[in-house]
C-alpha cells in the first residue's frame, strides 16, 4: 500500500493584470521542487475566474486550489488592494500553516523545507528588510501560522480587518507607506521569527547595501547557493527592464530554463566573480 504524499500549503494571489507573471512564479515553483514533495497552491482569484495557462500545471503532486474573489473589498487605484488580502488568509484557508509566495517573483530551488522551521510560538516566519530598522521584515514571502492568528490575532470583538482599518488610518500619514506590509509589522510585533535571507532574497535592493550592511542584516554574506526564491520588489521589474537577476525571470517566463545557465548569473549577480 502506498503512502499518500502529505501536501505542503503554499498561497499566491492575483488580479488579472498580474497573471502571467504569477503563473511564472507557480512554473517555477513547480519546476524545482523534489520529486518527493507535494503542494497544495491556494490561488486567490481577485475578481477574475479564468485561470489561463496556470490550470497547465495542475497535477497530482502539485494541486491548485482558487479561491475566487468576487470582489475587492481593498480597492485601490494603483491595484496594490490585492496584497491585503495576506490579512485574510486566516478566514479564507483551510489549513494552519501556509507559505505565501508573492508574484513577482522566481524560486530557483526548492523550498519545502521551509515548513520544518518551527513557528509554533510566532504568527509568522519572515525575512529582514532594512527598509525601517532591522526588527522589521518584508511581507512577500512569509511563512504564515494561520492558526495561532486565529487564536491570538482575532477574537469576538475584532478582525484582522478592523485592524487593518485602524492601522491604516494610523499609517498613511507617514511618508513611507509600504501597504500590507507596514501593517503586518504592526499587528505582529514581537511574534515574528526572522528566518534564512534565501527564502526572500530582494535582488532590486542588493546592490543598494555595502557587504558588511548585508552581513549584519541577514547574519552571514550573501551566496548564490543558498539563494531560493529572487524577488523582484520594487523596481526594476523583470518583465519591463531585466537587470542581470531578471534574465533568470525571462528564462522562466519564456520556458527555457537552463540550471546551469542559472547557476552561472547567479554567481555573477552575486558578485562571486571578480
Amino acid at each position: 500500500m502506498s503512502l499518500q504524499p502529505n501536501y505542503k500549503n503554499i498561497v499566491y494571489m492575483t488580479d488579472k493584470s498580474y497573471l502571467f507573471q504569477t503563473y511564472v512564479s507557480m512554473l517555477s515553483l513547480k519546476q524545482n521542487k523534489r520529486c518527493n514533495v507535494s503542494y497544495s497552491v491556494y490561488l486567490l482569484c481577485i475578481e477574475f475566474d479564468d485561470l489561463g495557462k496556470i490550470e497547465s500545471l495542475n497535477s497530482e503532486d502539485f494541486q491548485i486550489k482558487p479561491i475566487y474573489i468576487k470582489k475587492n473589498i481593498f480597492k485601490r487605484p494603483d491595484n496594490a488592494g490585492v496584497v491585503y488580502y495576506k490579512l485574510l488568509l486566516h478566514e479564507l484557508l483551510d489549513c494552519d500553516v501556509v507559505f505565501h509566495i508573492d508574484s513577482d517573483t522566481v524560486v530557483v530551488d526548492d523550498v519545502s523545507d521551509i515548513f520544518d522551521i518551527d513557528i509554533s510560538d510566532y504568527y509568522c516566519g519572515a525575512v529582514r528588510d532594512k527598509i525601517k530598522g532591522f526588527r522589521y521584515f518584508n511581507a512577500g514571502n512569509v511563512l504564515f501560522n494561520l492558526k495561532k492568528i486565529r487564536e491570538d490575532v482575532v477574537n469576538d470583538t475584532d478582525t484582522m480587518y478592523v485592524y487593518y482599518d485602524r492601522l491604516n488610518k494610523q499609517l498613511q500619514d507617514e511618508k513611507c507607506f509600504l501597504w500590507e506590509q507596514d501593517v503586518l509589522n504592526e499587528a505582529f510585533k514581537g511574534k515574528i521569527k526572522y528566518i534564512h535571507y534565501g527564502y526572500n532574497f530582494l535582488v532590486n535592493t542588493y546592490s543598494k547595501y555595502g557587504f558588511n550592511e548585508l552581513v549584519r542584516l541577514y547574519g552571514e554574506p550573501v551566496k548564490s547557493e543558498n539563494l531560493k526564491i529572487l524577488h523582484y520588489a520594487s523596481f526594476p521589474k523583470p518583465w519591463k527592464r531585466p537587470n542581470l537577476f531578471g534574465q533568470i525571470w525571462k528564462m522562466y517566463a519564456e520556458e527555457t530554463a537552463n540550471k546551469e545557465k542559472e547557476k552561472m548569473i547567479l554567481k555573477v549577480a552575486c558578485r562571486e566573480f571578480k
